[in-house]
């Protein structure tokens, strides 16, 4: 797709099978011009605090300079979420592309697309470094809960950033976007699929 794929994707941590992920891309012709990624994680009674310390340090420490430590306790949504969640990664639109509303158009695909193959999600959510949120990524993918510096610390891994972001929806505020999404475009679309009808009534 001519971007570098992070670990959290990348086939050499993970091995997905049919159904577990799907990757989204959209193109100029024959060049690949943004992409997001989404993957299912049902992780039950385990809190994201605890995935996203073990996840993290398994996906960056083999090629990490230095040891990647996490602070004992992170913060508090991550500390009380749980549940089937969605992750959104690989979420990038090139230099020459953005401020044309082509995030925005990935955005109000992807999250109709995770909901409808993955109904039970809980919460759909992302992390983004402060440059991406600076430039209006984060604000294009119109998440409800966003979070600075979400990820805490003693040690971050030396080719990734401190100062992630977290961004999130949950079920009930997904449903809530997407009757507002559906008004706004009435007239233009009068007609929806049936997964879009059950969505809205669900």
């Amino acid at each position: 797709m001519g971007f570098e794929v992070t670990p959290h994707f990348s086939p050499r941590f993970n091995a997905f099978f049919r159904d577990e992920a799907f990757w989204v891309g959209i193109y100029d012709r024959a060049k690949c011009v943004a992409t997001a990624a989404c993957k299912r994680q049902p992780l039950g009674s385990e809190t994201l605090a605890s995935y996203a310390k073990r996840s993290w340090i398994r996906y960056y420490t083999p090629d990490s300079e230095n040891p990647v430590v996490f602070h004992n306790q992170q913060k508090p949504f991550l500390e009380r979420t749980g549940g089937n969640l969605c992750y959104c990664g690989e979420y990038r639109v090139l230099p020459k592309y953005q401020k044309q509303g082509i995030g925005q158009l990935l955005a109000a695909y992807v999250k109709p697309a995770a909901w409808i193959r993955w109904p039970d999600t809980d919460l759909f959510y992302i992390y983004m470094e402060n440059k991406d949120v600076r430039s209006g990524l984060m604000a294009a993918i119109e998440l409800t809960t966003q979070i600075k510096n979400a990820l805490q610390w003693v040690q971050h891994p030396s080719q990734a950033k401190h100062d992630y972001w977290l961004g999130a929806m949950s079920r009930g505020e997904f449903s809530g976007w997407l009757k507002d999404e559906v008004r706004s475009q009435a007239v233009q679309a009068p007609s929806m699929s049936p997964e879009m009808e059950n969505l809205l009534v669900s």
